[in-house]
């Protein structure tokens, strides 16, 4: 699973235009999981805005790429 925080714009909603879904930050969260079918999508968003952190969960607890 993997936890985004982005407080710019805490109920940001990232569109999938292969599903027609959205996935929604909540007060500036949003949790996501690698089955869920926009994480590709939001990781994307992610990757290319850089005001978004991105929190990965591992094995243990929490862990963060920087």
């Amino acid at each position: 699973m993997a936890t985004l925080l982005y407080h710019l714009h805490p109920y940001l909603r990232v569109y999938n235009p292969v599903t027609g879904d959205y996935a929604q930050f909540t007060g500036g969260k949003l949790d996501i999981e690698p089955s869920d079918p926009n994480y590709a999508v939001v990781m994307t968003e992610a990757s290319a805005n850089p005001s978004i952190s991105i929190l990965e969960m591992v094995k243990g607890g929490l862990s963060c790429p920087e």
